[in-house]
């Protein structure tokens, strides 16, 4: 089954309703009605006096059904998705029920138009009509199926369903045509940390195909000799790498998960990122997906590799057997990230959903203690000493942390990725989730880049050098020299040289002149 049309387009609609519902928000109604439509400003002011109402697909259907009735006398609606709105979490759509909704619908055959139309807690927040795309059709019949029964059949159908893995949060659900001309309700979801696509039959309510994405033979690392002005192919090329991580005290020395017929696979480098070698595999129950990578030295215990999945948090002494840490709380493990001391450490990882949810710290892999609630991205300090813990769901919340003591503290806007030294923010450049790559000046943010961005880097003598490596998301690769002042494009195709996304999806400093940068893979749909 080819990628049906929704996952494609849902990215865009992420981002240009999470914008609308902060500008114009929404007001609940009863499902039986057609969506309240208020101009942008009362709908504004209605969101700030009702509370949030999720609804079912069926309950979006008729709303978007009638609204496609008072447009066109004939008209319908041709493709329904739910879509992410500003406070929606990991945890979002587990009861099949979404507060945000896009729709497309069409009028006769003779119509020249579409209306594309989004509601928030079923009120109409934008509208607008586009040329009819020749392929839409009217959804014949509405579903006997909603989508909390679609969901309860993909997880009784697939054990370990979780929600997605990759762009939006929570669980996702579509109703779109299929191969054969018939139609389906769409679960969105992840399957051992992978993203995932799920068929349901909405007259009968059974499972009619199950996808998961898997990578092809595209993708790999970079490497640089001179601080990321020149970059060259290693011989980690046409590898589905998920994560690279810098050895915490020796330095040209580096790790890579890589993806290998559904198995996780960490990979070594001792020559600044040029050559690597695999140094052993993750059992099959670790799933075929690392979230996150850590190493970690201790006088005690020596070096410990680190691996975060959806099935828990891996650990190993040599990368060849490894076992589950299970002292930490159970669920899905996303972020990981180390303050590291000459003889100690301080190890953070992320829980982003369920009843454990929060941060978690640990010196020594055996205990560990709830560091905060929440879901956290973490950040390394360019000499590793400290961690920056920035909360997902709640801007300029941060959390900054080192091997014995935290903070809380105030940071510009909602942060994805920081670098730099975390005990002058004045020296620290952050990626801001809608403003791009910049840094503090006078304790407020001043955009220096803004070419699309998915890593982040500063040399280990940046106090001095000021040299940093932004890895874009298909803009290429971007540096500077003077601390995030003024960016220049070293690299404006990374897939020239080593084939792939385009995604420089992380970027680490192994000394500083050496730097590698991991280029993602191509993906694909596959059964499971």
């Amino acid at each position: 089954m080819s990628c049906p049309k929704w996952f494609f387009n849902v990215l865009a609609m992420v981002c240009l309703v999470g914008i609308l519902f902060a500008v114009v928000g929404s007001k609940p109604t009863a499902v039986a009605q057609p969506p309240i439509e208020y101009s942008l400003p009362e709908a504004a002011q209605q969101i700030q006096q009702k509370p949030a109402k999720p609804l079912t697909l069926l309950q979006a259907y008729d709303l978007f059904q009638t609204r496609a009735q008072r447009w066109q006398p004939q008209g319908a609606v041709a493709f329904l998705q739910s879509i992410d709105v500003e406070g929606d979490s990991r945890s979002s759509g587990q009861d099949g029920r979404r507060r945000g909704w896009a729709a497309t619908l069409v009028g006769t055959e003779a119509q020249s138009t579409q209306l594309v139309v989004r509601i928030v807690d079923g009120v109409i927040v934008e509208e607008s009509e586009e040329p009819a795309a020749p392929d839409l059709v009217p959804i014949p019949n509405k579903p006997q199926i909603d989508s909390p029964k679609a969901l309860l059949v993909a997880q009784t159908a697939k054990q370990g369903l979780g929600p997605s893995a990759d762009k939006g949060r929570g669980f996702h659900f579509a109703l779109d045509t299929i191969p054969r001309g018939s139609v389906g309700i769409l679960v969105r979801a992840s399957y051992s940390g992978r993203p995932a696509l799920l068929t349901i039959d909405p007259t009968k309510g059974s499972l009619l195909s199950a996808q998961v994405r898997s990578g092809e033979n595209s993708g790999g690392i970079l490497y640089s000799t001179d601080a990321g002005q020149t970059w060259q192919a290693s011989n980690l090329n046409g590898q589905l790498v998920t994560a690279i991580y810098a050895h915490p005290l020796k330095e040209m020395t580096a790790y890579a998960t890589v993806i290998q017929q559904g198995t996780i696979v960490l990979y070594q480098t001792q020559d600044g990122g040029q050559n690597w070698s695999a140094l052993g595999s993750l059992p099959d129950r670790a799933g075929n997906w690392a979230n996150s990578l850590a190493v970690v030295a201790s006088a005690k215990q020596g070096l410990e590799f680190v691996v975060a999945t959806s099935s828990g948090l891996w650990v190993s002494a040599d990368g060849k057997s490894w076992s589950l840490n299970k002292r930490l709380p159970g669920g899905p493990k996303q972020w990981l990230g180390a303050a590291q001391g000459s003889e100690d450490y301080r190890l953070f990882a992320s829980v982003p959903l369920g009843k454990n949810r929060g941060l978690y710290g640990t010196t020594d892999l055996s205990s560990w203690d709830k560091v905060a609630e929440g879901s956290y991205r973490l950040s390394e300090s360019f000499d590793k000493t400290m961690v920056l813990a920035t909360d997902e769901e709640q801007p300029d919340k941060a959390l900054l942390l080192d091997l014995d003591s935290q903070k809380n503290i105030a940071i510009p806007g909602k942060v994805l990725r920081a670098a730099g030294n975390f005990r002058d923010l004045e020296a620290t450049l952050f990626d801001d989730s809608l403003s791009g790559v910049g840094r503090l000046t006078n304790k407020q943010f001043q955009q220096t880049l803004t070419a699309d961005n998915a890593s982040l880097a500063v040399a280990p003598d940046f106090s001095t050098n000021h040299i940093a490596v932004a890895g874009g998301f298909r803009t290429g690769i971007h540096r500077t020299t003077d601390g995030g002042l003024t960016w220049n494009t070293v690299l404006t195709d990374p897939s020239a040289i080593v084939t792939g996304s385009n995604e420089v999806f992380s970027v680490k400093f192994l000394s500083a002149n050496s730097v590698i940068a991991a280029n993602g893979g191509f993906e694909t749909w596959q059964n499971f």
